[in-house]
């Protein structure tokens, strides 16, 4: 058997999709070359970028854990964020993934280099003193780089005139001892949150028992659900049901140690409760109106003493228009006597503190911004492919799109970590990632041992997947009147998978190859070119062919899986 050739793969971020490629190619692959370039001074992506207090995942923990590293020591139901870079860190260093990790290294540009099959990339090392940019190459180039993780100051008349110390949630302090430095001598301080997205939830519940007062800015109400999977979770353990108590015990983590049946079977029952609402997303189907009466019943039982509250938070559009945020703690926080919910309009911001439309002055010492991210997939360099920016491409096409939310027509060899599209609603995440990471993976096997040189997704099949998600979305919760970061400027829900989580994973169980291009080594320039051309023909066919393949978006049988459905 002929040797492989050498295959170089640069990955940017240092998160869970790189980690998780990283992973996959370093077992399945020879002779690879491989870098992962990291603009912050720690590994973790996200988990490591944001340090706002509260932060916590809102998913069970040991359902946010790769399946082939489980963790019996979680400390609790919902991990902290420390406790999930720290977890990252160990898998990293136990897959000797950390030796390619090149910290504070920013990606300044990526150009195809067509003749050669090749990502010509600009780099920046930040050494502290100085800052030197440098070239690499790449033979695949993956983005890893989520939407998560590009933030800016929002848009607020008099924001730069306020005398207070103003603090966005993606941009906390760093200190020794965590958030809780930071707010030290803040408990004769007047605070106010603007946001009521997950960040400043979380901030907010994590706040208000140590300031003097607490001022929630909301632009509108929203939904706040009981933590996902806790009945589960408590009755596997066979706890009360009526505790509060979400730490769990050393007891219990031994039995995750020592039983390793059990924790298979904990585990399995966690993720089927994940999987179990897939189909609330559905407008007007039982499972959404008994989803919406659920957690509109939940949110009034918490408020009962507080019925105004009720009234300016439950909102009229249905449950998982906006993302769905589990709520330990804020609701209770809210009714407190320091706390206040303010739902009309900020105005303006003043010297010291905050103007509503209706005139009313919040006096304030601090103010946290927990406005969110720039989710429009505009990444913060540039990615020239054949014939475009990819900024500019889906800036003039009104969103962002990727096949399948890892491919793009145009650019070869280049794949994206949580694109467009790839944002579930059911499931847990971490699994989608891994199929992802395993078809990327195939991908590059073939590339390797066939001596192709570029692999470029048809124009045709992104057509596919767009009109799939068109097809797909009207029929969902998506399309109500909630403001969402999950949409774009044009309404188009771009951050979403059209689908159910176990939709997702199905798609990645295996690379579809005609609807890619793959092109020999030997082959360039012209050659190339007549290669695309070749695959490029009968585009509205082949288009509605990769329709049917995505099915209904919540039916695996559709995917050529076999005939069972998922049962929610």
């Amino acid at each position: 058997m002929a040797t492989r050739r050498p295959i170089k793969v640069v990955c940017i971020g240092a998160g869970y999709s790189s980690i998780a490629l990283a992973i996959q190619l370093k077992q399945t692959i020879d002779n690879l070359d491989l870098t992962i370039y990291e603009k912050e001074d720690g590994l973790g992506g996200v988990w490591y970028a944001n340090r706002y207090p509260g932060l916590t995942c809102d998913i069970p923990s040991h359902c946010y854990q790769f399946s082939f590293e489980p963790n019996p020591d979680w400390s609790s139901f919902y991990a902290p964020g420390p406790e999930i870079c720290a977890y990252l860190s160990h898998v990293s260093d136990k897959y000797e993934v950390t030796p390619h990790i090149r910290l504070k290294h920013t990606l300044l540009s990526a150009v195809w280099d067509d003749e050669n099959n090749k990502w010509r990339l600009r780099i920046c090392r930040d050494s502290g003193n100085e800052q030197e940019e440098f070239d690499d190459t790449a033979d695949v180039l993956f983005l890893g780089v989520g939407s998560l993780s590009r933030w800016k100051m929002p848009d607020i008349p008099g924001l730069a005139s306020f005398k207070g110390q103003v603090i966005h949630s993606a941009a906390w302090p760093r200190a020794p001892g965590g958030w809780e430095d930071t707010v030290a001598g803040w408990e004769d301080k007047a605070i106010g949150v603007v946001g009521t997205g997950a960040s400043g939830i979380q901030i907010v519940t994590a706040l208000q028992p140590s300031v003097r007062k607490l001022v929630n800015f909301a632009r509108g109400g929203t939904y706040v659900s009981a933590p996902f999977s806790e009945n589960t979770i408590k009755e596997s353990l066979g706890r009360d049901d009526a505790g509060d108590d979400h730490v769990f015990t050393e007891e219990e983590k031994e039995r995750f140690r020592s039983d390793p049946q059990f924790y298979s079977q904990f585990r399995e029952k966690l993720e089927a409760s994940l999987h179990a609402f897939a189909e609330v997303i559905l407008r007007d189907s039982p499972v959404q109106a008994a989803g919406s009466k659920m957690v509109r019943d939940g949110m009034k039982a918490k408020l009962a003493g507080r019925p105004d509250l009720a009234d300016k938070l439950i909102p009229h559009w249905p449950v998982c228009c906006r993302r769905l945020v589990p709520g330990l703690g804020y609701l209770e926080a809210l009714c407190a006597d320091n706390a206040i919910l303010e739902t009309d309009a900020i105005s303006q911001i003043t010297p010291t503190g905050v103007t509503t439309s209706n005139g009313t002055h919040h006096p304030l010492d601090i103010l946290v911004l927990a406005t969110g991210f720039d989710t429009s997939f505009h990444y913060p360099f540039m990615v020239t492919g054949l014939h475009d920016d990819l900024s500019e491409r889906w800036g003039t096409h009104g969103h962002a799109s990727a096949y399948l939310s890892l491919a793009v027509d145009g650019f070869p060899n280049m794949f994206l970590g949580l694109g467009p599209g790839s944002y579930i609603t059911s499931g847990h995440l971490v699994s989608v990632l891994e199929a992802e990471a395993r078809y990327i993976a195939d991908i590059v096997g073939r590339m390797q041992r066939e001596g192709i040189g570029s692999v470029e997704v048809r124009a045709d099949a992104v057509a596919g997947w767009e009109e799939h998600a068109r097809q797909f979305f009207p029929r969902t919760v998506h399309a109500s009147d909630c403001q969402s970061w999950m949409r774009a400027p044009d309404g188009t829900p771009a951050s979403l998978w059209p689908g159910s989580g176990q939709h997702a994973v199905s798609a990645f169980q295996g690379v579809r190859w005609d609807d890619y291009i793959c092109t020999p080594l030997e082959a360039a320039g012209d050659d190339a070119d007549e290669t695309r051309m070749q695959r490029l023909r009968h585009q509205m066919g082949y288009m509605l062919d990769v329709v049917r393949w995505l099915g209904d978006g919540m039916t695996l049988g559709k995917l050529d899986l076999g005939e069972s459905s998922e049962g929610g």
